[in-house]
């Protein structure tokens, strides 16, 4: 399971074909997964739902709030069997309509909810890690001799990979997804 995969990836403005490979992208991949949730500080939502075969449709079986509910959410099967953006919902039927029909039919498949925009944040942080592979970030200045040179952005280090604020607070975001 990943918030992001390589075909979504190469279709965001993020993808530079002449500068990023498959191998590179499919790399961080699981790391930006990794570092997301670290940064979040909590857990993708998850319930389990029934899906059929061709359907759009989910028939919810365990869900206690729809607080975590919303138009164009990722969603996600645990067995691969859906992965698409929730289009509607109905809390009476418990129902979940997304805008991807299922690939297989399972009876309480665990399904994933990643926060509106996560797939954005994932691409934007692949981006960045590939096009800053030999740039210290944790350094803020430098002096050689009448050289000095300073940098202002702030970086939050995780699991040895440096990312800019500007990005980390984008996940931060996602704690509440209100």
């Amino acid at each position: 399971m990943a918030i992001l995969t390589l075909a979504e990836y190469k279709l965001t403005p993020f993808y530079n074909a002449a500068t990023q490979t498959d191998a590179n992208i499919n790399y961080y991949l699981d790391i930006v997964d990794d570092l997301i949730l670290f940064i979040r500080g909590i857990p993708f939502f998850t319930f389990e739902g029934d899906l059929t075969d061709t359907s759009t449709t989910i028939e919810i079986t365990n869900l206690y709030t729809y607080n975590w509910l919303y138009k164009g959410a990722l969603l996600e099967g645990f067995n691969d069997n859906i992965r698409g953006k929730i289009t509607t919902w109905d809390e009476t039927e418990t129902e979940i309509t997304v805008d991807t029909a299922a690939t297989g039919t399972n009876e309480d498949e665990l399904i994933t909810i990643y926060p509106k925009g996560s797939q954005n944040v994932a691409a934007e942080m692949i981006k960045y890690l590939i096009d800053n592979l030999s740039i210290d970030q944790t350094m803020k200045s430098e002096s050689i001799g009448t050289y000095s040179y300073t940098r202002g952005d702030d970086y939050i280090t995780v699991s040895g990979y440096s990312l800019p604020g500007y990005i980390a607070n984008k996940i931060e975001r996602f704690q509440s997804m209100k």
